[in-house]
């Protein structure tokens, strides 16, 4: 039995990349994940949304030979949370992920928030 969590504090701390409080997140494989989602940036009126996709297919990504941009693809996303407002927090339920590397990323940041999530 994995003594990794099943529950996870995500928050977002700054609007300086990258963002997340933490740089890995380390969570029990298959098992249900609770991730308490916290949108602390300084900003007023900043919805985030948080995106959960593989750490070798991520849902955000760059374009090559354009530095600073990213191209999002949603059906590379595992999981889409709904939007959480400046100074808001929710807790959102995911489906058990296997074994592996994943990344968090914000969709309305691009490049500039990610964050590992491994699952053992």
């Amino acid at each position: 039995m994995s003594s990794l969590p099943t529950v996870i504090d995500v928050a977002i701390m700054s609007s300086a990349s990258p963002g997340f409080e933490h740089s890995i997140y380390r969570v029990s494989a298959g098992h249900q994940l609770t991730i308490k989602f916290r949108n602390s940036l300084p900003e007023e009126g900043v919805n985030l949304s948080l995106l959960i996709s593989s750490a070798n297919d991520p849902a955000i990504a760059p374009v090559a030979g354009k530095a600073g941009l990213g191209n999002i693809i949603m059906s590379k996303a595992l999981y889409v949370a709904d939007p959480v407002p400046t100074g808001g927090r929710a807790a959102f339920r995911v489906d058990a992920l296997v074994a592996g590397a994943y990344v968090l990323q914000i969709r309305e940041r691009l490049l500039r928030f990610a964050a590992q999530l491994i699952a053992e």
